[in-house]
C-alpha cells in the first residue's frame, strides 16, 4: 500500500468516508454505502473506524482499543474507490437498483 493518505473512517454510525489520496467518497449513512458498496463488509455497531493501513493503524474507539491489523474488507473497499465513485456520480445507478 503507497498512499499514506488513503484511510476508511466510520464517524458515529452516521458517515461513511472513503479515502485514496486525493480520491473521496461521501456517504451519509450505511444504508447508502450499502447500496453502492458490492462488499460484504459488516458495519453493524460500529461508531467510529479509523483504519490507515499505510501507518499501521486501526482505531476503534468503540471497544477503545488501537492495534494495528489487516483488514481486508477494508482494503477491498478503498481498493474498489474508483467503483463506488463512479457509480455515485451515475445518476441512473440509484434509479436502476
Amino acid at each position: 500500500m503507497n498512499d499514506m493518505g488513503r484511510m476508511f473512517l466510520v464517524e458515529k454510525g452516521k458517515y461513511v468516508v472513503i479515502r485514496d489520496g486525493s480520491k473521496q467518497a461521501v456517504f451519509e449513512s450505511f444504508e447508502e454505502f450499502y447500496h453502492y458498496c458490492s462488499s460484504t463488509i459488516d458495519l453493524t455497531g460500529k461508531v467510529y473506524i479509523d483504519y490507515e493501513p499505510d501507518r499501521n493503524i486501526y482505531l476503534d474507539s468503540e471497544a477503545n482499543i488501537t492495534i494495528f491489523a489487516c483488514v481486508p474488507e477494508y482494503d477491498a473497499v478503498i481498493a474498489d474507490i474508483d467503483s463506488l465513485i463512479a457509480k455515485k456520480n451515475d445518476i441512473f445507478f440509484w434509479k436502476n437498483r
